[in-house]
């Protein structure tokens, strides 16, 4: 009862810092202006498709599709589009009867002028994966699994209603990150697992490890000439209107810190864990036994994080390092490529801020758990 009493307080200490964040995020709908065409996205279901030739000089076939429209304020109404099929290394939206998927209709005057498949309707699917995950957690995970849902879903709150916009405003994004990094783990660390000493622990040397990792990042990608710029999406938000200025280097270096949180905050919740079951195994060892103890630990699960982070960050660039290999690119080249470096210092940042994690939560750890009573 104290714990939940003393994890209400702890919300209502930090909603206020929450809410002073929303307000500077400006956060708002787009007003409609323009005379020109209204594009409206709509979901739609397909309910007839035929497979239609075209001529030689067309370079593909097309698809004359019916399709039920299930939003929008033109929810029921049934409309026939041409859904091209083009010969192309780019994969086409080929459609069955009874495939989801989303219409852009264009409005003019009140009426549809045109319309055309966009994509296939995943959000069905997408929903049904989510909610898989869900029951999964609470079956096995009791009530540490609805903990695990609310400070996931308060992650995912923070991260899209506050630091995304706050970036697109034009704060560094680096230390903003670091910010909302911490501020994360300060709520979500109590609701795992309770308002208690381990907690603290974990907390503190999580973001120590965080606070590491972005300094690694930094320094390094300076010393490295990063630019950010080898990203699709950095380049498309560069020549958005009105985000030029967004600072692409601290936005690479604020993904390589995000990236390495989780594994951080798993490394430093199991190393207070395993020194606080030590402490009750044996009440009378010392700090320096307790952080020996939690060293130990540390040691065990440090090879095994660092190649996770290493492994994910592999895997997420797996096409491009096929690619520089099936190109036969020389291996000089390979090494002094901003891609190659970019991803070596996005794996190794955060591999050091959680190398660092260890040494740091097995000290605090020690030296809170030390103590007879807990919090």
């Amino acid at each position: 009862m104290r714990s939940c009493i003393k994890l209400l307080m702890l919300i209502f200490i930090l909603l206020p810092i929450l809410t002073f964040f929303f307000t500077m995020t400006n956060v708002g709908l787009a007003s409609v202006t323009s005379n020109e065409p209204l594009y409206i996205t709509v979901k739609g279901k397909v309910t007839g498709s035929s497979i239609q030739e075209k001529s030689s000089e067309a370079r593909g076939t097309g698809q004359l599709v019916t399709v039920r429209i299930l939003s929008g304020k033109y929810s029921g109404n049934t409309i026939q589009l041409n859904n091209s099929l083009l010969i192309s290394p780019w994969p086409n939206i080929k459609l069955n009867t009874g495939d989801r998927v989303v219409l852009t209709l264009e409005e003019r005057e009140g009426r549809v002028t045109n319309a055309y498949v966009s994509d296939y309707g995943r959000s069905n699917s997408i929903y049904i994966l989510i909610g898989s995950y869900v029951i999964l957690l609470i079956m096995i995970g009791g009530r540490k699994g609805i903990k695990a849902i609310v400070a996931l879903g308060i992650t995912c709150l923070v991260l899209v209603v506050i630091l995304l916009p706050l970036i697109l405003n034009g704060h560094n994004p680096l230390i903003l990150t670091i910010i909302i990094l911490a501020l994360i783990t300060l709520i979500t660390m109590p609701i795992i697992g309770g308002l208690n000493r381990k907690t603290w622990s974990a907390t503190l040397g999580t973001i120590c490890g965080v606070i590491i990792a972005g300094l690694i990042a930094f320094f390094s990608g300076t010393i490295f000439h990063l630019t950010g710029f080898i990203d699709d999406g950095a380049q498309d938000l560069l020549f958005m209107g009105g985000l030029g200025s967004l600072d692409l280097k601290g936005l690479l270096f604020a993904g390589m810190i995000i990236g390495a949180l989780g594994a951080t905050m798993d490394v430093g919740m199991s190393i207070a864990s395993s020194i606080e079951e030590v402490k009750k195994a044996n009440t009378r060892l010392s700090i320096i036994k307790l952080f020996q103890a939690g060293m130990n630990v540390g040691r065990d699960i440090m090879g095994t994080m660092a190649n996770t982070l290493i492994l994910a960050y592999v895997g997420s660039s797996l096409p491009m390092l096929l690619l520089l290999i099936a190109s036969e690119t020389s291996g000089i080249r390979i090494s002094n490529s901003e891609f190659v470096a970019t991803e070596v210092v996005r794996a190794l940042s955060g591999s050091i801020g959680l190398t660092f994690t260890i040494p740091i939560t097995s000290l605090i750890s020690a030296v809170f758990l030390s103590k007879k009573a807990a919090v």
